[in-house]
């Protein structure tokens, strides 16, 4: 309770979580604000964090189209985590996540089906290294004895989630880089916290590259299985700053609608509370966000589209999609996909995925 308390408080007198998404607008009242947030916490438990974000300080807000995301929370999970009711698998507790959230596992899955995603090189502990081509594995510390090794890779937990403990990694002569900065093998132990995988670094498409060179910018796409018939839900783009590693919202990351029909980005990007708000314009390249056609963006479409039909029990799938100059790399599936974002950026989005369920 204390904790939410410091929260309401927070949104109301800290200058930066206060600042409004749409200042152009005229605004509520601190007070009219504060009956907004203590209304939702005293109803669902919850404190709207992403108040702003969704425009609600403005006098012509419209509270109907948002969901609570404990509610929506509630929605997806209740399909997505209930064992599958599909016949073939009738009187079992067989469930599809377990393909999604380990994300070797997704590789190999994916590449079974033909279907480009993340070229895994090797599994990597705070003892050892174990590479996935050969089956062979190797001390840590051997990593920088075979100076035959030229790695451009990145680094991630085989269960992460939000980009958290993502770096890039290079390996060059018997030397060793970790976020472009020369590091020793006791360093890169201090940074495998558990299982990581080690990926060949994706090469983007020189589109994607000038928005922000230093991440991968990646093609957020919802499908939903509505009886056997896939569909697209939800597009979005996500694009990193401050020459982070990786694109994701809760790292700073921008998010921008894409409209499914052209492929091409529409109004603002988004940036998460706390780091910032609308933007117009990338703020480390400065290139204007809206109208930026997506390369490759339907034969994405059609990949992710293609790919959850191959897992049939799961109703709902966040997918991460990559673009290179080859096309379309599937990066991972999520289960437990954020809806804080497209209900941000993207009008109507709340009838849209009450329909669905």
């Amino acid at each position: 309770m204390r904790q939410h308390v410091a929260t309401i408080r927070a949104l109301i007198t800290d200058p930066m979580l206060s600042q409004s998404y749409y200042p152009e607008h005229e605004r509520k009242s601190k007070l009219a604000v504060l009956v907004d947030l203590i209304g939702p916490w005293l109803r669902y438990g919850e404190v709207n964090t992403y108040y702003y974000l969704y425009g609600l300080d403005r006098l012509d807000a419209n509270k109907k189209d948002i969901l609570p995301y404990s509610l929506f929370r509630t929605l997806r999970d209740s399909r997505n985590l209930r064992p599958t009711d599909l016949p073939a698998y009738s009187g079992t507790s067989y469930n599809f996540i377990c393909v999604l959230r380990d994300k070797f596992l997704f590789s190999t899955f994916a590449a079974g089906l033909g279907i480009p995603a993340s070229k895994s090189l090797a599994i990597c502990s705070r003892d050892s290294v174990f590479w996935i081509r050969t089956g062979q594995r190797m001390p840590l510390e051997q990593l920088l004895d075979d100076t035959s090794l030229n790695i451009d890779g990145m680094v991630k937990p085989i269960d992460g989630i939000m980009g958290s403990n993502v770096f890039p990694m290079k390996v060059i002569d018997g030397r060793l880089y970790i976020d472009g900065v020369k590091a020793s093998i006791d360093d890169l132990r201090t940074r495998l916290t558990r299982r990581h995988l080690l990926d060949v670094r994706i090469k983007q498409h020189t589109d994607i590259a000038e928005l922000h060179p230093w991440s991968i910018n990646t093609l957020r796409l919802v499908t939903f299985n509505q009886g056997g018939h896939v569909e697209l839900l939800s597009s979005t783009f996500r694009i990193g700053t401050g020459r982070r590693p990786t694109d994701n919202w809760s790292a700073g990351g921008i998010l921008i609608a894409v409209d499914p029909g052209s492929g091409t980005t529409r109004g603002d990007g988004y940036l998460k509370p706390s780091y910032g708000q609308r933007v117009r314009r990338h703020p480390d390249t400065g290139i204007e966000l809206e109208g930026l056609a997506i390369p490759n963006y339907d034969r994405a479409v059609a990949t992710v589209l293609r790919l959850h039909t191959h897992l049939p029990g799961l109703h709902s799938i966040g997918w991460d999609v990559a673009i290179t100059p080859d096309g379309p790399v599937v990066i991972e599936g999520n289960d437990d996909w954020d809806g804080a974002v497209p209900m941000a950026v993207e009008p109507g989005f709340r009838q849209r995925l009450m329909r669905m369920y």
